[in-house]
């Protein structure tokens, strides 16, 4: 019997060699095809994460600027509705019987008392009444000063040109402020204080009041001008505007002990009304608005809608101008909410993205 030599058992041993390593390259080929779908699974989740994690943060930043600025026209129609209670109650006013009786029989003093009792009643600051050039027979809130003329104050003149009533935010001047009340002239100054942002500016203080004002003619008979009333509330230090606009609007709500709505009024770029606060929880008075803001919104006339500073802190902000009569831009309109929200929102949602796109 023939029996099995030595080479024939090399033999064998050759083979099963060849085949192990056949085995091994498949094994090798099965993990490259594993691990290259692994890596192109792995490629595709992080791009698909980055990818709707920018996508999340431009749809929240979208949402945000939406809602600022939806805060913002309910801030002006805020503004706007005090400013027509003013107009009405200078209008009304003009319309009174005893005023036209008082200013045909030239004695003005004679309504001085029921004026009066108007202007505290309805909450104004200046209610006045002049001849039909403009010469002012009465001051309720200073009846010593008189006889000076408001004939180029661009209401005044206005009402007596038109014969109707007029509105509009405006611009007093100290020294005018100080003759309708040297209380009123000392609340508007404002003292400039230093701000991360701001424009240069050679002052250091704001002296101008800035006031929601209304202008109406009293009328005789004959449908002639027979002297104007003129009133309004000065916006300087009021906190009553920028107060129902964060209640209203904002509804007083606070995140993370502070509250998530700002709002401010501008006399150019000075905050004169606001609930802005500085660090020690005081109003943010006499800060003024960042450069960039104050260009776009002031020296370009259109409004902003975006990231700014205020004060010690980023918001979401809307700014638009104030005009006056005549659509000079006289100040700002702002509106904010803290960007911290949206922050916090973005990322919550981000996690919440990559934990689920991972688990999966």
């Amino acid at each position: 019997m023939a029996t099995l030599r030595p080479a024939n058992v090399r033999g064998w041993h050759g083979v099963l060699s060849a085949r192990a390593a056949t085995g091994r390259a498949r094994m090798s080929m099965a993990t490259k095809l594993v691990l290259s779908y692994v890596l192109i699974i792995a490629i595709a989740t992080a791009a698909f994460s980055i990818a709707g994690t920018q996508l999340l943060g431009r749809v929240i930043t979208s949402e945000a600027e939406t809602a600022v600025r939806n805060h913002l026209n309910a801030a002006r129609e805020i503004v706007l509705g005090r400013l027509r209670q003013v107009n009405d109650v200078v209008r009304l006013t003009a319309g009174r019987f005893y005023l036209r009786e008082a200013l045909s029989a030239g004695r003005i003093g004679q309504a001085a008392d029921e004026l009066t009792r108007i202007r505290r009643s309805e909450r104004l600051d200046i209610l006045s009444v002049t001849d039909r050039s403009g010469r002012v027979l009465l001051r309720t809130s200073n009846p010593a000063s008189s006889g000076d003329s408001r004939g180029q104050d661009e209401l005044v003149a206005t009402a007596a040109r038109r014969k109707e009533a007029v509105a509009a935010v405006a611009i007093m001047p100290a020294a005018d402020l100080r003759k309708e009340s040297p209380l009123l002239a000392e609340r508007a100054a404002i003292r400039f204080v230093d701000t991360p942002r701001a424009r240069l500016r050679g002052e250091t203080a704001e002296t101008a009041g800035m006031l929601l004002q209304a202008a109406a003619p009293v009328m005789d008979g004959g449908g002639e001008v027979l002297g104007i009333v003129y009133g309004g509330i000065l916006l300087n230090k009021n906190p009553e505007i920028v107060d129902k606009i964060k209640h209203t609007v904002f509804q007083n709500v606070v995140y993370k002990g502070k509250d998530i709505g700002t709002s401010t009024i501008f006399l150019d770029d000075v905050r004169i009304s606001t609930n802005v606060l500085n660090l020690d929880g005081t109003r943010a008075i006499g800060t003024r608005g960042a450069e960039d803001v104050y260009n776009r919104v002031v020296v370009e006339g259109r409004p902003w809608i975006g990231r700014a500073f205020v004060v010690n802190d980023w918001y979401i902000t809307a700014y638009e101008p104030i005009h006056s009569l005549t659509g000079r831009i006289i100040g700002i309109l702002y509106v904010g909410v803290l960007e911290q929200k949206y922050v916090d929102m973005r990322r919550q949602t981000v996690a919440m993205l990559l934990s689920i796109t991972f688990a999966v």
